[in-house]
């Protein structure tokens, strides 16, 4: 499989398509794509209100979120 931008988002679960421009992958997965390798999970860093688009993301998926802020920055796994 070649990997381009077309293939990736055939790839990507729908949920993570439907992000917002202003989100990009990180970490193992995009070694993993790059490998042409299916990523067992994804890391995804994002500018903007990522409480709504982590909400938004959760109940699209189904998935549990837990928050792992603190004062200086924002984190969700």
């Amino acid at each position: 499989m070649q990997i381009n931008v077309e293939n990736i988002k055939n790839i990507l679960p729908k949920a993570l398509r439907e992000l917002p421009l202003n989100c990009c992958l990180v970490g193992g997965c995009v070694r993993d794509l790059l490998l042409e390798k299916m990523p067992d999970d994804y890391d995804v860093t994002v500018c903007g209100d990522l409480e709504d688009i982590v909400n938004t993301f959760a109940a699209q998926t189904g998935q549990k979120i837990i928050n792992l802020s603190n004062d200086r920055y924002q984190l969700f796994r």
